[in-house]
């Protein structure tokens, strides 16, 4: 005798909706077909029949709603699992046989996922699946940065450390949430500050450090466009905030100079950073500046994490920090591209370098001290009159607002023969 059991209603919605939103935001996309697992026999309690009522019947509804809706709609079925399949398919035989059946519905298929290894068991079909998670990026170097952290973080099972300053702008609401990351997955979390640098150390007590680490990588993501909205909005333009990021051409003027001047390098990819408004914003600043000399072509090199921020808001403290901050609490350059290098020692396990090629309005400078987080003032008797930025020498300078400085290129690259 078949087992029943009520289904709640808002179960079922839980669903409904999930299938309902795909095949929306697909609709939207303009893509042309769609897969869903059969899920809802786990956690959500279903029985294999149930799930695939709800799954079709929500299928057909949109299409009913959807008169141009022309579109595949897939259902992938685990290997072996002949009892979710006979479900499917004798709901598509009821579906076919009703009145109800939408003309612009052309066709059901089911797939069924060849195993992946050697060793699958057909008599465990749940258990014998590969689990993988699948990484999409537009260039490879984006690809194998996600990888190497991805096997970073499921590597370290007892400790893992999150090096990001946005961890600065954590408000108790984060910190809050810290203390529940601990509990729920057997962590010990602790954040740190040092040197400029601000991070969080996770170490294992009694459960899995693997979730609680992307639970704080979400959180500082979400930290990192909330601070990226804000400055949107304090940048108070007129003209709608728009950027870009486009690859150069190998063969290009431009590119054959940025191979002379990265000479000790080996070059993946240059691309020319386009952004009007902060173009409108240096404009700005350096007539307020009233800098009348040609503006600075400096360097700076930050991690991967932040090369897309930079394109939309320009210049930020928390990006870049060199490892020694001799000059103050600024945003560094660097005159030559092997300065930057030294300058940016810290970042030396990362597989790619990042390096932005900008021009940076230094206007009145003098000699910095590890103490600044403005630039001192100049000895004239007025407190308001301040210098425009501080040196390290020759080779480093550093300003004190973001706007003072226009990225140009961002100039992806490894050392030589370090590509396999």
């Amino acid at each position: 005798m078949a087992k029943t059991h009520a289904i709640p209603l808002d179960t079922e919605m839980v669903l409904a909706t999930l299938v309902e939103r795909c095949l929306s935001k697909a609709q939207m996309m303009g893509v042309s077909s769609i897969s869903f697992p059969a899920i809802g026999t786990g956690v959500l309690g279903f029985s294999k029949q149930e799930v695939a009522q709800i799954m079709m019947d929500t299928a057909v509804k949109f299409a009913h709603h959807s008169d141009e809706l022309q579109m595949d709609i897939h259902y992938i079925i685990y290997p072996g699992d002949s009892e979710t399949l006979k479900a499917f398919e004798n709901k598509l035989k009821s579906l076919r046989g009703a009145a109800s059946y939408p003309s612009s519905f052309n066709s059901f298929s089911f797939t069924e996922h060849e195993s992946r290894t050697d060793h699958y068991d057909s008599r465990d079909a749940v258990k014998s699946a590969q689990e993988y998670i699948e990484l999409t990026t537009a260039c490879d170097e984006m690809l194998r940065e996600a990888l190497r952290w991805y096997n970073d973080m499921l590597t370290n099972k007892h400790g893992f450390s999150i090096h990001n300053n946005f961890i600065q702008h954590f408000g108790q609401e984060e910190m809050d949430e810290l203390l529940n990351i601990q509990t729920k997955w057997g962590v010990f979390i602790k954040v740190f500050f040092q040197d400029g640098y601000a991070g969080v150390n996770l170490q294992v007590v009694s459960g899995d450090i693997r979730p609680a680490v992307l639970e704080v990588e979400a959180m500082c993501c979400q930290v990192q466009e909330d601070f990226a909205k804000e400055e949107e909005r304090d940048m108070c333009l007129k003209t709608p905030i728009s950027f870009s990021r486009k690859p150069l051409d190998a063969n290009s003027a431009v590119y054959r100079e940025k191979l002379k001047t990265f000479s000790g390098f080996q070059i993946v990819r240059v691309e020319k950073l386009e952004n009007s408004s902060l173009r409108q914003l240096f404009d700005l600043k350096k007539k307020q500046l009233q800098v009348s000399t040609t503006p600075k072509l400096m360097y700076q090199r930050l991690p991967a994490q932040f090369c897309n921020l930079l394109s939309r808001v320009g210049f930020q403290r928390e990006f870049a920090p060199p490892y020694e901050q001799k000059q103050g609490a600024g945003i560094y350059f660097s005159s030559s591209v092997k300065q930057a290098e030294k300058l940016w020692k810290g970042l030396a396990d990362e597989e790619y370098m990042y390096f932005v090629e900008a021009v940076v309005l230094t206007g009145k400078s003098t000699v910095g001290s590890p103490d600044l987080i403005v630039p001192p003032e100049i000895h004239s008797g007025d407190p308001f009159s301040l210098y425009d930025s501080v040196t390290g020498g020759i080779d480093t300078h550093v300003i004190f607002n973001g706007h003072q400085a226009l990225p140009e290129y961002l100039i992806i690259c490894t050392q030589k023969n370090t590509l396999n």
